[in-house]
């Protein structure tokens, strides 16, 4: 499937409509029942029991800032179980892809709620493509009477869910500043479900175009850019021409550490990626590492990954420590960082143990 980046995945074809006059998915509809094809772990649901409150999260398994939120989502979990709420992750993915992310120790530790894959994107649609929401993580919260009380980032969720489970939620006030920040996203809806419908025909050629339109026409262009990238080296497969793009995109974001991390990322880290130009991606990891002085403990992670991935494991060893050094313990990502140390330092072990040398 189209991956979700920065801005998210142009939603699945829809009925032809006037987007001005859609009626979107929004806060005081009644919830969608959950269709999901498979359920992992945790508590299958299907049917949302009034006097329940849900909090369901769409996320992937490549996204780190999903993996980030897990502690989050279970320990609310645990904290308020007693109160009838029922955490539930929700990925597009197919089976075998989460079941092998779920069964690495990490997160089969972590992960403390229900785990569910759509990948018909029967649920996908009935929510985030019905709300025009492509962004990921994203949490549904399902108040007591079916009804969405709040959509947003799993992080700023604690402070809803405390008011919705006491009582004292304004939904409507809620609802307002929500439909003023996702007017600019349903404006763009018609040029989507176009997107969407090229994809699902595989018309490469159609799609890359409706894509340039979408970026002329963006006044903020950077996320439709970064998707027209991983589209061109992940499911189009044209490693030559997606490249010469991601050079572009390098030339134009050559200050932006950010974006050039996120570039690195998915070439070493994203599923439908078969080609990874590692030299490419260390290119950007490089710099993003300079703009940061070599201090954010995000980006080294990913000049680590970079480096691991080229065969050279004491740059590997050498960035991922640096990277734990300068982690704030705060920090959501944590967790994954201080765990992809563990895995090089294993790594280095296993070839001391082989006689290869490890990270010497």
């Amino acid at each position: 499937m189209f991956a979700q980046v920065a801005s998210g995945d142009p939603p699945a074809a829809a009925p032809e409509c006037d987007p001005t006059t859609v009626d979107f998915l929004t806060v005081g509809d009644r919830a969608p029942a959950l269709d999901a094809a498979h359920w992992l772990r945790g508590e299958e649901i299907g049917y949302l029991e009034p006097g329940r409150i849900y909090i369901l999260t769409f996320w992937s398994t490549w996204c780190k800032y999903c993996h980030a939120s897990f502690p989050t989502l279970s320990r609310l979990q645990a904290d308020y179980e007693g109160e009838g709420v029922v955490v539930a992750g929700i990925s597009d993915e197919k089976l075998q892809t989460v079941f092998e992310f779920m069964i690495r120790p990490e997160w089969n530790e972590q992960v403390e709620f229900s785990i569910a894959t759509d990948p018909d994107l029967s649920v996908q649609r009935d929510y985030m493509e019905a709300a025009a929401i492509g962004d990921i993580p994203t949490v549904f919260l399902v108040g007591r009477e079916g009804l969405i009380e709040w959509i947003g980032h799993p992080r700023k969720l604690a402070n809803p869910l405390q008011a919705v489970i006491e009582g004292r939620w304004d939904r409507e006030a809620f609802k307002m500043r929500f439909e003023e920040r996702m007017a600019p996203s349903r404006a763009r809806y018609a040029r989507m479900r176009e997107m969407r419908q090229a994809y699902d025909l595989k018309d490469w050629d159609g799609l890359l175009a409706l894509f340039d339109q979408a970026i002329e026409a963006d006044e903020r262009p950077a996320p439709l850019k970064l998707q027209r990238f991983l589209l061109m080296i992940g499911d189009m497969q044209r490693g030559t021409d997606g490249y010469a793009y991601g050079r572009t995109l390098l030339r134009d974001f050559w200050d932006d550490a950010s974006y050039l991390n996120q570039l690195a990322w998915l070439v070493v880290d994203h599923e439908t990626v078969e080609v990874r130009d590692l030299d490419f991606a260390m290119k950007a990891a490089e710099r993003a590492g300079s703009l940061t002085d070599y201090q954010d403990a995000a980006i080294l992670d990913t000049l680590a990954r970079v480096h691991f991935e080229n065969g050279d494991l004491a740059s590997a060893l050498h960035w991922q420590r640096k990277a734990v050094e300068y982690l704030d313990p705060e920090d959501p990502l944590a967790p994954i960082i201080r765990a992809a140390l563990t895995k090089y330092e294993e790594e280095s072990q296993a070839r001391k143990e082989d006689g290869e040398g490890g990270d010497e």
